[in-house]
C-alpha cells in the first residue's frame, strides 16, 4: 500500500516542481537545493493532506515508520511531509516518541528550513505535552551540530508565547547568547 501511496506522491511532486523557484530559494536563502524539487510548500502540505487521509486508521508507530521512510530520501518536500504527518498524529504522542523526533533532528534536519518545520510543529508540541522531555532539549544547546543547538531554542518558541517553562527558555538563551553562528543566534 504504501509502495503505491509513495509513487504517486512522488508523481504529483514531480508536476508541481518549478525550476525558477528552487533557483530563486538556493540565490535568496542561501541554500543548497540539491536534494530540493521546487515545489511550494502550500502545495507540498496540500499533497501531505491528500495522501494522509489515506493513512487514515493506521496506529501512530506505523505512520512514524513511513515518516522515516519517506525521510531516507533526504528530499526537502519529502521531509516536509514526514514533519507534517507526524504534526497531524499528535494527539497520539507518548513519551517514547522524543527518541524518534530527536533522531529525525540529529539525522534528517540539514539546513534551517528543516529545523524550523520539524521544531515549530511536532517537536514544540512534544515539549509542550511532556515538559519531563525539557531536560534532553536544553542539552541540545551544546550539540556540536548547529541544528540540533538552533533546535534548542526554536522548540521552546510555543512554550515562551504561552508563558510556560521560562527557566529552561532563559538556560538555553544564556547557552546560545554569544553563540558565533548567526543560524543558532536567529534561532
Amino acid at each position: 500500500m504504501f509502495e503505491k501511496i509513495f509513487r504517486e506522491i512522488q508523481a504529483e511532486l514531480n508536476t508541481k516542481a518549478d525550476e525558477e523557484y528552487r533557483i530563486f530559494v538556493r540565490d535568496h536563502f542561501k541554500m543548497d537545493v540539491s536534494n530540493f524539487l521546487g515545489v511550494r510548500i502550500p502545495l507540498v502540505r496540500k499533497i501531505a493532506n491528500k495522501y494522509f487521509k489515506e493513512l487514515k486508521g493506521l496506529r501512530i508507530e506505523d505512520i512514524l515508520k513511513l515518516c522515516n521512510q519517506i525521510l531516507e530520501t533526504k528530499i526537502y518536500e519529502h521531509k516536509v511531509i514526514a514533519f507534517h504527518w507526524s504534526f497531524k498524529c499528535s494527539n497520539q504522542y507518548q513519551n517514547e516518541h522524543f527518541k524518534v523526533f530527536e533522531s529525525w533532528l540529529k539525522t534528517y534536519v540539514d539546513d534551517w528550513s528543516d529545523c524550523d518545520d520539524l521544531c515549530t510543529h511536532t517537536l514544540r508540541y512534544f515539549v509542550y505535552q511532556y515538559p519531563e522531555s525539557l531536560s534532553k532539549v536544553k542539552l541540545w544547546a551544546s550539540s556540536k551540530n548547529r541544528w540540533v543547538k538552533r533546535a534548542s531554542a526554536v522548540t521552546l518558541i510555543y512554550s515562551v508565547k504561552r508563558g510556560r517553562h521560562l527557566d529552561s527558555v532563559f538556560e538555553v538563551a544564556s547557552e546560545l547568547l554569544l553563540d558565533k553562528d548567526d543560524l543558532v543566534q536567529k534561532g
